[in-house]
């Protein structure tokens, strides 16, 4: 399994610089832009209209940006089908067949084939973006790598004083809160940016000097204090288990200094987010407690056993293959509005692509583990982060949409990219 990409780097990777220094930092800072480009171009923009709504549904905008992402690639040297074909034939096979079986499920067995489509095709970009990341992290050269996750930290911070400024400004009577709008159609997908903010400012803090610890740190605090006043129970908790993974995983993170930096910023910002001022009473630690206290277990996972149940009902009538990308809320009724996901990536793989496309993907997931095995032994910059947002991401896709929605499911492909390219570019360097 280790080796099942090792081919690629040989083959896909050029012989000369490829992309001159100065421009290969322009892909990283798209990225990094990419929350606050979301949040500008959906600044002031009805949640009434049907454009609107689904601008924000499918993070149009975002899915540009992996575009754009793909064709400063491409102008580097990057080339798909050489890269597929370089990988070795057991992920060759894996990719395809998730890839085939998606399409053919979304057209041909979905209750909605045009929405299963589109979900389809922007996992399809995501696909190709994450395997663009690790061709570009594999040819890169090391000061521009160095810059990759405090690229994506003041990214999440330039959203974060956003939001914030959205919060102060004005706003019409009756304005919907919960919905919020801006990069979001609900505040508590705002938690999905911080988590991949503060988890990347802690892993960059940890490594850091004095000075620019201190200022990872507060980076970390303040994301964590947005996630508190959003009341997302989600991101704390991700951010804790990830931690935890990274203590375990890297002994720099097991120092004085190291403990510190991990361990400082969400209590911090949970007391920081305590005097701001909730503008409905779902937001802000005090929500987060009272939902604790909720009389019933249903209430207290804000139905999120309903869900999962209607979701392995809903599996259980079609086992095989499954209903296709973005058809929760046409299958299955839901107590509370209408989600498109299960919040648990378990039974959203299992709804939307059965025992079959299940396989696949854990097959997939066995090959990805081997690779992030294998970056860890390579000391290569920016692997702390990048394995800190990972683990993050994948546990907040266990009780949330974290693995479907496209900003989390595209930074979720980047960090990946970034340990596979990681470990490409050291044996391509220890070749030389």
């Amino acid at each position: 399994m280790d080796s099942a990409f090792q081919s690629a780097s040989q083959n896909s990777v050029p012989k000369s610089p490829g992309i001159a220094p100065r421009a290969s930092l322009l892909p990283w800072l798209l990225i990094a832009s990419a929350p606050a480009l979301f949040a500008l171009t959906t600044w002031g923009l009805s949640a009434e209209t049907g454009f609107g709504q689904g601008l924000r549904l499918i993070a149009l905008p975002l899915c540009l940006v992996q575009i754009v992402f793909l064709l400063l690639a491409a102008r580097a040297g990057w080339r798909p089908v050489r890269q597929f074909l370089a990988l070795s034939p057991l992920v060759r096979l894996l990719l395809s067949s998730i890839v085939i079986e998606a399409l053919a499920v979304a057209a041909l067995r979905s209750p909605n084939p045009t929405g299963a489509l589109v979900w389809t095709y922007l996992s399809v970009i995501e696909l190709l973006f994450g395997l663009a990341t690790a061709w570009i992290v594999a040819s890169a050269d090391e000061p521009a790598l160095e810059m990759v996750w405090p690229a994506i930290v003041f990214g999440g911070l330039l959203f974060a004083a956003m939001v914030a400024l959205f919060a102060v400004s004005p706003h019409a009577a009756g304005f919907d809160w919960q919905y919020f709008g801006l990069a979001v159609s609900n505040v508590r997908q705002i938690g999905f940016y911080v988590a991949v903010g503060a988890l990347a400012a802690i892993g960059c803090a940890v490594d850091a000097r004095l000075t620019q610890r201190l200022l990872f740190v507060a980076a970390a605090t303040l994301m964590m204090t947005l996630a508190f006043w959003t009341g997302s129970r989600g991101t704390a908790a991700c951010a804790v288990v990830a931690i935890g993974a990274g203590f375990v995983t890297f002994p720099q993170m097991r120092t004085v200094r190291g403990s510190c930096a991990a361990l400082i910023p969400i209590p911090l910002g949970a007391l920081v987010s305590m005097p701001l001022p909730r503008p409905i009473a779902i937001f802000g630690v005090d929500r987060m407690v009272e939902s604790l206290r909720a009389s019933t277990p249903e209430a207290m996972s804000a139905f999120r056993f309903s869900m999962w149940e209607g979701a392995w009902q809903a599996f259980l009538a079609r086992p095989w293959f499954g209903y296709g990308e973005g058809q929760f809320g046409n299958v299955v009724p839901q107590p509370q509005g209408i989600y498109l996901h299960p919040h648990n990536v378990v039974l959203q793989s299992l709804f939307q692509w059965g025992v079959v496309g299940t396989i696949v993907l854990l097959g997939l997931g066995a090959v990805a583990v081997g690779q992030v095995r294998s970056a860890l032994k390579t000391g290569q910059s920016g692997l702390l982060p990048a394995v800190l947002v990972c683990a993050g991401l994948f546990v907040f896709s266990l009780y949330d949409g974290a693995l479907f929605h496209v900003y989390p499911v595209m930074m979720f492909a980047f960090a990946l990219a970034f340990i596979i390219g990681s470990t490409q570019r050291a044996k391509t360097a220890g070749e030389r």
